[in-house]
């Protein structure tokens, strides 16, 4: 589903009769909020990613790259050999298979 305006882990956990920790855990909200237009998952994301490689394009963030690539945040981290505060840069490849 995509956010909406004003959405919030715990709005869209009541609309869908689910527990907020779902929402935050599905998508690995502990590192962020939710913005309208944000993807946001109602089960668990992958180990890998649709695609095998990503190329960083600008705006890009890491976890908007796994929610766009359904891929858990920690797998994607732990494919490329990097922390959270990684720094990434456009036209950098991320490993996500």
């Amino acid at each position: 589903m995509i956010a909406g305006d004003g959405d919030t882990p715990e709005s869209i956990a009541q609309d869908l009769e689910m527990s907020a920790w779902q929402i935050k855990k599905y998508n690995d909200l502990h590192i962020g909020h939710i913005e309208a237009g944000d993807i946001i998952y109602i089960q668990p994301k992958r180990n890998k990613g649709i695609d095998s490689e990503y190329t960083v394009k600008s705006g890009d963030t890491l976890w908007k790259i796994s929610q766009a690539q359904g891929i858990k945040l920690k797998k994607l981290l732990k494919l490329n050999d990097w922390e959270i505060d990684k720094p990434i840069s456009i036209g950098q490849k991320i490993k996500l298979k």
